[in-house]
Formats: structure tokens, sequence, C-alpha cells
């Protein structure tokens, strides 16, 4: 199959192979308008496309307290891996697990799970790099499952992972910190598991 071949025509009539930037008969410069034609037909495109591609919730903002939550989740991992030894490194995670607050009140997390276990729904939600676990801590005798009789049982079992939600309740406390529940002092420094007890699930639009 031979190949296309386009032209441009000039004002005085010649057509001329559109690689051609002068004219053959008269040496007037290709016209630009065709270029312009599609400059001006991307920038519509773009100012209707790119507003549509933002959603509601790439507008929320995050409020002052878990920002710096998530910052604290953040230089505590960075610290744990520059500390010298593995006491040094427990105890820059207990530090944190101290000095956090427990409250949380209106945070935009991602779900990362809905899970079944005995009598009730266990939700895994993201905050930053944290994960917010509404389940069982036997040693602790801490338990957070969301119950078939609570309101917020029917909320869980409509999430699905990926959702976007505002989470508001408690990180329960063991033995004087945040009530963590990662298997090593690394998955807890770079990762942690707090048990929490949700007080509000809402699902956010467009997620």
């Amino acid at each position: 199959m031979a190949d296309e071949i386009s032209y441009w025509v000039c004002s005085c009539g010649k057509a001329n192979l559109n690689d051609v930037k002068t004219c053959a008969s008269c040496g007037k410069r290709k016209p630009w308008r065709q270029f312009f034609v599609y400059a001006a037909v991307g920038a519509l495109l773009c100012a209707i496309i790119i507003p549509l591609s933002i959603s509601p919730v790439s507008k929320i903002e995050k409020s002052n307290p878990q920002i710096a939550f998530e910052e604290v989740v953040r230089s505590t991992a960075r610290d744990f891996g520059r500390a010298p030894n593995a006491v040094a490194q427990h105890d820059l995670i207990t530090k944190r697990d101290t000095d956090l607050s427990s409250s949380v009140s209106a945070w935009i997390g991602t779900v990362r799970s809905v899970s079944l276990m005995t009598n009730g729904a266990a939700l895994e939600v993201a905050i930053g790099d944290a994960t917010f676990v509404a389940g069982v801590w036997i040693g602790a005798k801490l338990d957070t499952v969301i119950r078939p009789t609570s309101s917020l049982y029917s909320v869980a079992i409509d999430l699905k992972a990926g959702d976007m939600v505002r989470i508001s309740g408690i990180i329960q406390k063991h033995a004087g910190h945040l009530a963590e529940i990662s298997y090593s002092d690394n998955g807890s420094a770079m990762s942690p598991r707090y048990i929490f007890d949700y007080t509000s699930i809402g699902k956010l639009a467009g997620k």
C-alpha cells in the first residue's frame, strides 16, 4: 500500500508537499494557521477535561491534628532507620505512641479492608502511613469489632477497599501508650497499626 502524501496549498494556488516550508512557486512561507487551530483545540480540551478529572474528594483538606499525626509517624520512621541500635529504635516507637493524641475527629482516610470477625466486622482505614483497625487484641483485652447491633455496621458492610471515608473515634491505649499491634518494631515504625474504636464513619462523595 502506497504511503499517504499530504499537501498544503499556498495563497498563490500552488500545491506543495506538507514537509516543504516555502512555496515552490512564489516563495511564501507555509502558513501557521493549522498550528494555531490545533493549539486552540488542545487548550479547549484541557479546560474541559482537567476540571472533570478533579473529584470532590481531592478538594477536601485534612485537619491540622491529622496532618500533625501523619508527620509524627513519618518522622519516627525516618529516625528509626538512623537509630544506632534496636534499643534506640524501640524507644523511638514508645515515645511516639506515648506522645500522640488518641482522639480522632473527622479525619480523612482510605479503606484498606473490611473483613469478617467473630460477631462483627473488622474495618481497616489507612491514615497516611498508619492504619486504624477495628478488631481484637486478646492480650490487652481490647475489642473494637463493629457489631451488627451498632449503627456503624450498616455503613461498614457497604464499604470496599479504596473508598475514601471521614472517621472519628478513639485510638485505644495499653500500658500508657497507644495500642499498636504490629509483629515487629520495624513494622511498627514504618506502618503502625492501631486498635481503633470508631464512633462515626462517613463515605465521601465521589468515591
